[in-house]
């Protein structure tokens, strides 16, 4: 009996750190720049191919479902294809991103502007082909992508829509023949929820336009009430709205996508240097050829140094006078913005403040017959140059005095600092009746 709950155990820890890890999380309200909290579900493939863009499907709950966005999001779970997802009876789980928000209400429907927020949201958060789009909803979730539409009606963000027991007439209403979104919606012909008729109303309508729409279909399932959105998400009625999906895409030509990486060209800067000294200049990676950033520091995070520096165009420039001795190692988080409003943010976690190395020299003597290179020392090895006639004894120090290192050289010197630590170290050459000293500075 023991073995057997140890084994249970294990199995739901496997299963619950599966979907943490990959595929299935839940994120609350207030810990993403979401407007709504939501569930994230993510394939497999898209943390194994990160250079790839997959399809996303937006999925709009019904009103029973609605709730706090944080406790109450397992509710989203309830029914249709969050309930697949869950199961994993979904046979399209490799071939697209899903998110799906939580309305904060019971009693009302998703506006079309709280739609609108959360396309931007994914579109410029998530790494997804921005040319496939998808809305899909069931009850109230389907009249909040009609009214979504009725806003919206051009297919220049949106591929294709697959609403579910929802009132197409709004759409048409506000939109008219302006609606150039692919539509398949679906209907149960005895649904007394949300009447068939409204919704066979809006497709004629938008189907009699003088230039007709060209794909708005409507599937009525005879006999069947309010929830025909169980046989239509699991394929079980014959009509695969997922292999329709894939066929659409937005014009690409409108297709702005978001950035994807920021590149600094320098991580140090000297101590003691005036404020205003440009330590680096950012660029960014962006699918879309010509694109134009701009460049924030952001708030938030831990260890946030964004109050020490400051940026000016694409230059980062200090905003303070360094000290090596009173912090050596700043972190701070920027934000690149293109034209089109879409962001990425990175974190740099290392911008080294670098000492300034002073040479003492004995009294009475103008030239140093020692090199040292590099210096600082960034990867593990250190060179010491000797011009000298003899035999000369090189030693090194810590600032606390211990020795860590003693050799006897004519010419040159290689060494190996791997396993010496961060810091300041003094150089003592003795020979040829002369003493020369010079501190060197490991970064690791």
């Amino acid at each position: 009996m023991k073995n057997l709950i140890l084994i249970l155990t294990l199995a739901i820890s496997f299963f619950a750190s599966c979907f943490v890890y990959g595929q299935l999380t839940e994120k609350p309200l207030g810990s993403t720049k979401s407007a709504a909290g939501y569930i994230e579900y993510l394939p497999a493939s898209y943390k194994s191919n990160p250079t790839k863009r997959l399809p996303i499907i937006l999925f709009f709950h019904g009103s029973g479902e609605g709730g706090n966005g944080t406790t109450d999001l397992s509710k989203i779970y309830n029914t249709g294809l969050p309930a697949m997802i869950k199961n994993g009876s979904w046979t399209y789980k490799d071939q697209f991103v899903v998110l799906m928000p939580q309305h904060n209400s019971t009693s009302t429907c998703f506006a079309a502007s709280e739609i609108k927020n959360f396309i931007d949201f994914a579109r410029r958060t998530y790494r997804v082909d921005t040319s496939q789009v998808f809305l899909t909803g069931l009850s109230c979730g389907a009249n909040g992508i009609w009214r979504y539409i009725g806003a919206y009606p051009s297919n220049d963000i949106v591929a294709a829509a697959a609403p579910i027991s929802g009132n197409s007439l709004s759409a048409y209403t506000a939109a008219g023949c302006t609606i150039t979104i692919p539509l398949w919606a679906f209907h149960g012909g005895s649904d007394q929820t949300s009447p068939t008729k409204n919704d066979i109303a809006g497709h004629d309508s938008i189907n009699n336009c003088p230039t007709p729409h060209p794909e708005a279909s409507l599937t009525v399932y005879p006999g069947v009430g309010h929830n025909c959105w169980d046989m239509t998400y699991d394929l079980s009625a014959g009509h695969d709205i997922y292999a329709w999906f894939l066929k659409h895409r937005s014009p690409s030509a409108n297709i702005n996508q978001a950035p994807t990486d920021i590149q600094l060209s320098n991580l140090q800067v000297k101590e003691n240097q005036p404020i205003g000294t440009v330590v680096g200049i950012f660029t960014s990676t962006d699918p879309d050829a010509g694109n134009t950033f701009t460049y924030t520091l952001e708030i938030g995070g831990t260890n946030n140094d964004i109050a020490s520096f400051s940026i000016n165009n694409n230059q980062l420039k200090t905003k303070a006078v360094f000290n090596y001795a009173t912090k050596s190692n700043y972190r701070i988080k920027v934000r690149t913005t293109d034209q089109g409003g879409l962001y990425k943010e990175k974190w740099y976690d290392s911008i080294k403040v670098i000492p300034n190395v002073t040479t003492g020299f004995e009294p009475n003597r103008e030239k140093s017959h020692v090199a040292i290179f590099p210096n600082p020392i960034v990867n593990n090895t250190l060179h010491i140059y000797l011009d000298a006639k003899a035999v000369c004894t090189i030693e090194i120090f810590t600032m606390q005095g211990c020795k860590v290192y003693e050799e006897r050289s004519t010419i040159e010197t290689q060494i190996n600092t791997s396993t010496w630590e961060e810091g300041t170290y003094i150089v003592r050459v003795t020979g040829e009746n002369r003493i020369e000293h010079k501190k060197i500075t490991i970064l690791k």
